[in-house]
């Protein structure tokens, strides 16, 4: 009896180990999920456009300030703008921001709705993959309360949380923001904001955090996973983890650079690979040529057979962007008043005083995770066809590359980045 219970219980441990190596080794299924793509206006089909050329500007200036692994969020960065401009007043400067983020000058009603349409349409997109946003203002009630205007217009269309605190009690303020962020980034990024970071001048602080998890549509199996040579811009070899799958993806090539397209999901969501030809090309050829398409390259993509390795890496990164948006056209936002925040008085009081983003991503075999809070400071005044017999084609990403997430329906970028292998 001892030798039988012991075979029955040896039998359900063998079971649950195979049962939770296969549940690690295979990405969840479900049914009915259907892509229903996104429906935009005119205007909201402009603003991804243009929003997408921003984007890639955006990755080209972040390269060439960061010398080490990167991600960040152009969508984050633009609906945490969209808040901003709430407060603003019309005019020049307000005209220049717009022009930068890519939602062109003036069209304030038009920016809430593509707002409000992207913050309620990416998270229904496939069921597969997880996207959540949130908004959230933070008022310095030392000096005034939240401007009426401004507080019901971010309310009513960013679904923002407003919330007024003491700017004097510097540990609180970080402590609300810094704990916001840790829930609404699935626990990814655990310091958005120090105490260094704004004072008693500072009006208001303006988070957005988009957070995106999904599953390949194509999974990597775990035991494919091996040490590969990995050859980074100076010439150095290393060795780094290289997930290895062949299946049938969307490749293709321009100028200097082949494309992988990688679905997650229902293909809602999609995961590009932008690969310089050979060891002589860079990241900074790779950017320049995506852009001389304006960001727009899927029409060179065709279903074939692949021979894919990927690295599996992880990396979070906080990057300032005052310097960058002030060269890409926003430099008076920084210096002059043009913000009405503040229920102070009747004219603008506040300028934009700092602009960073926090931005962690983890990619692995069954999929990616990443999160990216933008963070706005204003202060007063200052300052395919089918075929029987595919041939197999190679891309091995054995090289520094670049990377987006995007929404497949508007073509929208929610991440970009570069691996250096670093």
């Amino acid at each position: 009896m001892k030798h039988q219970a012991l075979r029955i219980i040896l039998s359900i441990t063998i079971i649950g180990f195979i049962a939770n190596s296969c549940s690690h080794e295979e990405p969840l299924k479900v049914e009915s999920n259907d892509l229903i793509p996104i429906e935009l206006s005119t205007r909201g089909d402009d603003f991804v456009d243009h929003g997408n050329s921003f984007a890639f500007k955006l990755l080209q200036k972040v390269e060439q300030e960061e010398k080490s692994n990167f991600t960040l969020s152009p969508l984050s960065l633009s609906l945490a703008f969209g808040i901003l401009i709430e407060g603003a007043e019309d005019g020049p400067i307000l005209d220049s921001v717009c022009k930068v983020l890519g939602y062109e000058e003036g069209g304030r009603q038009d920016i809430k709705e593509f707002c409000s349409t992207m913050m309620k349409r990416l998270p229904e997109m496939d069921k597969m993959s997880t996207v959540s946003m949130s908004n959230l203002v933070v008022t310095n009630n030392d000096i005034a309360s939240p401007d009426k205007a401004f507080q019901t217009a971010v309310s009513n269309y960013h679904n923002s949380y407003l919330k007024s605190l003491p700017f004097l009690n510097k540990q609180g303020v970080c402590d609300y923001i810094n704990n916001w962020g840790y829930e609404n980034s699935n626990k990814m990024i655990k310091e958005t904001i120090k105490e260094s970071d704004f004072n008693s001048l500072t009006t208001a602080i303006l988070v957005n955090s988009l957070y995106f998890k999904g599953q390949w549509a194509n999974y990597f199996k775990k035991s494919k996973t091996e040490n590969e040579s990995f050859t980074t811009e100076q010439g150095d070899v290393k060795k780094v983890k290289m997930m290895k799958q062949e299946g049938i993806f969307e490749m293709g090539s321009f100028e200097n650079t082949s494309i992988l397209r990688m679905p997650y999901g229902n293909g809602a969501y999609v995961f590009d690979v932008f690969l310089p030809w050979d060891d002589a090309l860079g990241v900074k050829d790779v950017i320049k040529s995506i852009m001389s398409l304006g960001g727009e390259y899927s029409h060179s993509l065709y279903k074939r057979k692949v021979d894919v390795w990927l690295p599996k890496f992880e990396c979070s990164l906080r990057i300032d962007l005052e310097k960058i948006l002030k060269e890409m056209g926003m430099e008076t936002a920084f210096e002059e008043a043009w913000l009405k925040i503040l229920d102070v008085n009747d004219k603008p009081e506040s300028s934009i005083s700092k602009c960073f983003q926090m931005s962690s991503i983890k990619v692995d075999e069954t999929g990616t995770e990443a999160a990216a809070e933008s963070v706005i400071t204003a202060a007063l005044g200052a300052s395919s066809s089918s075929f029987n017999e595919p041939q197999t084609y190679v891309f091995h990403a054995d090289r520094p590359f670049v990377y987006t997430i995007r929404e497949t329906s508007t073509g929208a970028v929610l991440f970009s980045g570069v691996y250096r292998g670093e």
